[in-house]
């Protein structure tokens, strides 16, 4: 009678084992704070020869879930938010289509799910599989500067780099972008193609001598 009992209760825990076990392998944990918690759906990701497809969920601390899809242009670096299911505690389950744009920046967590996705689609990371290498370009009373020396994309004639820089604004917050430097024109733009005239002695000459230093070596190494 004993054994019999304790084959009963060994047999319930494997399948209340299995039933996390299945669960936690769809949704992947990605992080939390102390608001929430995000999860990948391994399930969903998917990939169409030029973008990946997943979604995403988070649960806050007050039991609203809020899951979303993103289509991320393996080619370009952007993805997109296009659509989010919510459900809310006393409201029930809502559904709108969203269109927020983001560009992939190194180290965040943008490129962390997207790299998860990448894993389950055995294909390279969408910045590459090596660690990011950040280079200090300049410092000023408020703000260090650093450019990501290990990622960047020339036009076709070699006058203007796309690459990564990260502010550093100590005790307030860390900030990366994306930015074109034109050796044409000789002026950096934003990610809205705004240029901005390059000051001596400024944090924009430093990235500028920076860009133009890993542009020689590239093309050196060609």
């Amino acid at each position: 009678m004993i054994k019999k009992v304790v084959l009963l209760i060994l047999a319930t825990l494997f399948i209340v084992t299995g039933v996390y076990a299945d669960d936690d392998s769809r949704w992947r944990w990605i992080d939390s704070n102390d608001y929430e918690s995000e999860y990948l759906d391994m399930d969903s990701i998917r990939w169409d020869g030029k973008n990946i497809i997943y979604w995403v969920k988070a649960v806050n601390i007050n039991n609203n879930v809020f899951i979303d899809k993103y289509v991320v242009d393996y080619e370009q670096k952007n993805a997109v938010s296009t659509y989010r299911v919510r459900y809310m505690q006393g409201k029930g389950r809502e559904e709108f289509s969203d269109n927020s744009r983001f560009f992939v920046a190194p180290d965040s967590k943008l490129e962390k799910i997207i790299n998860m996705a990448c894993d389950k689609l055995s294909i390279p990371h969408i910045l590459g599989n090596t660690p990011h290498s950040w280079k200090w370009i300049k410092s000023t009373d408020t703000t260090n500067y650093y450019l990501c020396d290990d990622i960047f994309n020339s036009s076709y004639d070699g006058t203007e780099y796309e690459v990564y820089i990260k502010y550093d604004k100590p005790g307030f917050y860390k900030e990366t972008t994306r930015v074109f430097v034109n050796f044409k024109n000789y002026t950096i733009e934003d990610i809205w193609g705004r240029p901005k005239e390059i000051t001596p002695d400024s944090p924009e000459e430093a990235l500028y001598n920076a860009v133009k230093e890993l542009k020689q070596d590239y093309e050196k190494s060609r």
